[in-house]
């Protein structure tokens, strides 16, 4: 979708909105994480991403699931396993640069303390995005919409 210098304009002050809008959501996400696991909601994602992979994960493909760098999911790495969450190894006969990230027994605790806590995290919000709700449906609008606008390769 082609859009004119006054057009986008006037999209502007929406998009800048929208933009305030999922900054907001990240922070009061980032609350509730520290508040049912109590780690970072980028740490629990990183947690989650291991867990869905057999509990174990190279930094890379790690950074591939995160969306992030290398050297962000580096430091994400680092702090996981200054907290005890994760251990880092490198494999003898393969690769030196490949390291693996592995959860330890914490780190599967505090993924099992997310799960079972009361209220889940974000409960409040899924409630409200839950498939055939209003909220559902003008979620997935807003995402077809930004997906439409996005230049190619973006």
């Amino acid at each position: 979708m082609s859009m004119n210098g006054s057009s986008t304009l006037g999209a502007l002050p929406d998009i800048l909105a929208l933009l305030q809008q999922t900054y907001q959501l990240r922070r009061w996400l980032e609350t509730e994480a520290r508040r049912v696991s109590g780690c970072t909601f980028s740490q629990y994602l990183a947690l989650r991403a291991i867990q869905d992979n057999n509990g174990q994960r190279t930094v890379s493909r790690l950074a591939e699931d995160l969306g992030r760098t290398g050297q962000t999911t580096t430091s994400l790495t680092d702090s996981l396993e200054l907290a005890g969450f994760v251990r880092r190894r490198r494999l003898r006969n393969g690769d030196r640069r490949q390291v693996w990230v592995t959860l330890t027994p914490t780190g599967k605790e505090v993924l099992q303390k997310t799960a079972a806590a009361d209220p889940p995290l974000g409960a409040e919000l899924i409630g409200q995005l839950v498939e055939g709700t209003d909220g559902h449906r003008r979620l997935r609008d807003a995402v077809a919409l930004v997906e439409e606008l996005m230049p190619a390769g973006a």
